[in-house]
Formats: C-alpha cells, structure tokens, sequence
C-alpha cells in the first residue's frame, strides 16, 4: 500500500510519496520508487499508487522509458502528456498477449469469487441456480442505464475467456450450471469487463502534475490503469485539479491511496467516525417513528401510510442534519486549511507534504501488524521558474562510489 500527498496553490506543487510496497499479505519492502520527474526538459512530475507493476513490467522501468522516448517532445499542458503516455502504454513490448489476457482474468476472478460466496447460505441446488438466475438478471439490469466505457470486441472476449469462464464455474460454484446460465453467466462478464467501474484491485493509479509550455498555473491530473486487452486500455480518469482554468481555485490538499490521516488532518475527525455519526443517526430516527406510529395509530392500513409518511420526513430531516455537520467541517476545520495553504511558501509546503505522509506512516507502525506505509519519503517541489526539484530522495546507491553513474548521467543529459 502507499500514502502520498500533494499540496497545491499557485507558486507550484508539493509532493510526497512513502516507500513501501506489500508484496502478498505479509511482506513489505520499504525501498520502492513511486514518484518521478518526467524529464529535465518538462516541469512534469509523476507519482503511481496501487499496482507495482504494468503487464508485468515495473512502473519504474517504464516511466524511465517513457522519460526517455519523450525528451525532445513539447507539452503545451499537463492535459496532453495523458492521451501521449496512454499511447506508449500500448507498445506490444510491454506484454505478451498472454500478460494481457491475466489483466482481464483478474477482472473476471475476482467477480466469480464474490458470486460463489453469495451461494454459503444455501443447500438446495435448485435454489441456488435460481439464485444465480436472479443475480445476474438483477446485475445485468444496471449496465443498461450506462455506455460501455472500453471498446472490447465481444466475439473475442467469448473466444478467449469462455472457456476459462466455464472451469473457473466448475471449481467455484458447487452445483451444476445450466447450458444457459453458462452462456448469461459469459455475457454478464463481458459487459462487467467493458466498464470502468469494475476493477480489479490490482489497478494502478497515476498522477501527472506541473506545468506544460503555457501554463502559469499547476495542474494535476489523476488517472486509473487497469491492464490492456487487444489494444485497447483499461484506463479512466480520476480527480483533475486545474488552476488555470479555474482561476477561482486557490489552493488544494489532494491525498491519494491511504487517505485517513489525512482526511483527519483536514477536517478533525476519521471517516470512519463520520460514517458511523451518519448510521447511528439514521438508525435512532428510524427506530423512534416505528414506535411513534405503533404507538399512536392503531388502525393497520393508516399505519402503513404514516409509516411511509413519516420515512420520507426522516430522509430530508436526516438531509439537514448531515449537511450541517458538513458545513460545520468545512467552516471549522477545512476552510482555515485552505486559507492557509494559498499562502504557504515552497518549503513549508514541502514540510507539510512530508510531515503527513510521515503521520500515515506512524499510525499504520502503531495499528497495523503489516505497516503498509513507511521507508523513506521522497520529497519533491514543481514549480514554473525552477521546474521539477527534489526536496528529498533516496538512493540505493552511494554517489562517491558510482562516479561512472554521474558521468553517464551528465553525458545524457548534455
């Protein structure tokens, strides 16, 4: 797992990324490189959370390529440099079509995993492929509202999968599905894999942040990656964090992958904490107009109409309630924040990045058995007149003994 930050105003962007990644349930190694400059010649900076690794390939290595491929190229704005590094995602070198096949069986498995738990609480055969009839009506109805958001060939999805689709049934589900099931079961897959909202959780996300040729304000752009399938990327956008189109923004504090201390620096209290405030409120107001209707309308009929009544009253009264905790939020804790963080200089914007980083980082040494967030934090500040500058970085290597390294590296560089 990971933890960055990025703080933002109008002087540049603060960034800061751990160094850990979990490799299964009970290893972490804390030396791991999760934020990059694109190039001396760009005032772009990248940092990648979630998957290690892209068909494969580690995302180290293929930013450094892609570094590489586009140091002589000019980007107007951040905007541009996505659809260009989407493009280099679909280089063949990055996998083989087997490589691309498992980022679409990940989809699938993780899917029919979720559908054979559903199945525990019963023992009828009979019920449970009713069961499964039902589900994938009732899951099947939902893709109706929406457009597919990746063009994947149906007849190829079929020809490749189907057959995986069928053995992984026969171990996961045990009961016998029906020849028409099978096929339903297929078709449900298909339009699961073709949208975005239907992930893997082996998905990477990647921030590209600075400045392009003709902005003077930064800009942060956030997008998901999750595998490829006959060259079309499973990819979508995520937050998008522009000054100069609005001029009104001032400043943001945008945390990614492990959120929780910093939501709670933001706004002084856990989600967790708000989530239950929200469920515990609900519950008390439900429970008190069942007995107020039970206990003062005695006539059945009427007491369904009150009932209904009286809901829809405790939805809106429920509206409020919310809605001024969340003012209260915004007014007491986040909007001092805010104000603060318009005006912040460079480097306390680079100390702050840093100290909340290193705060997830304590919380997870104290709460966690795995600590999921810790290593080195490397630092880094983006700005127009300076470009991309390293606060603080690791290295896995001593410099006084690497001169050769130096060298090469000044010789690159020209």
């Amino acid at each position: 797992m990971t933890a960055e930050v990025a703080i933002i105003n109008r002087f540049g962007i603060a960034l800061a990324a751990d160094s850990a990644v979990t490799i299964g349930d009970e290893r972490v190694w804390k030396t791991t490189n999760k934020l990059f400059s694109l190039s001396p010649n760009h005032d772009v900076g990248i940092m990648i959370f979630g998957g290690g690794s892209y068909l494969g390939c580690p995302w180290d290595t293929l930013i450094k390529e892609y570094r590489e491929a586009v140091k002589d190229t000019v980007f107007n704005s951040v905007h541009d440099v996505v659809p260009n590094f989407m493009h280099f995602l679909l280089q063949p070198r990055w996998g083989t079509d087997e490589e691309d096949q498992l980022s679409i069986v990940r989809v699938i498995v993780k899917e029919l995993d979720e559908y054979a738990r559903s199945f525990d609480d019963l023992i009828d055969e009979a019920e449970k492929q009713l069961k499964l009839d039902k589900l994938i009506a009732s899951e099947s109805e939902q893709f109706k509202e929406s457009d597919p958001d990746f063009a994947i060939d149906k007849a190829s999805f079929i020809d490749d999968f189907k057959p995986f689709i069928d053995r992984l049934t026969d171990d996961l589900f045990d009961f016998q599905l029906l020849d028409k099931q099978r096929k339903d079961l297929t078709d449900y897959l298909y339009e699961y894999v073709i949208r975005k909202e239907m992930i893997s959780n082996h998905e990477t996300g990647i921030v590209f942040c600075g400045f392009g040729k003709d902005e003077i304000y930064p800009v942060l752009v956030e997008h998901f990656i999750d595998g490829r399938y006959k060259g079309v990327l499973r990819t979508w956008a995520g937050r998008i964090y522009d000054f100069n189109a609005d001029r009104g923004q001032l400043g943001s504090l945008v945390p990614f992958a492990q959120r929780d201390m910093t939501n709670v620096f933001m706004e002084g209290i856990s989600n967790l904490y708000v989530q239950f405030f929200h469920r515990i409120i609900a519950e008390l107001l439900s429970r008190k107009t069942n007995v107020l209707v039970e206990k003062f309308i005695k006539d059945p009929s009427k007491r369904k109409k009150a009932l209904a009544t009286e809901r829809k009253d405790d939805v809106k009264s429920l509206a409020v309630v919310f809605e001024a905790f969340k003012e209260m939020r915004q007014a007491e804790s986040i909007a001092p924040l805010m104000s603060a963080i318009r005006s912040l200089p460079r480097e306390e914007m680079s100390a702050m990045a840093e100290a909340l980083v290193e705060l997830t980082s304590l919380r997870r040494k104290m709460d966690s058995p795995l600590q999921s967030v810790a290593g080195p934090v490397d630092v880094a500040f983006i700005s127009k007149g300076d470009g991309f500058v390293w606060i603080k970085r690791k290295y896995y290597f001593d410099g006084k003994q690497n001169e050769d390294f130096l060298a090469r590296r000044r010789k690159r560089l020209g």
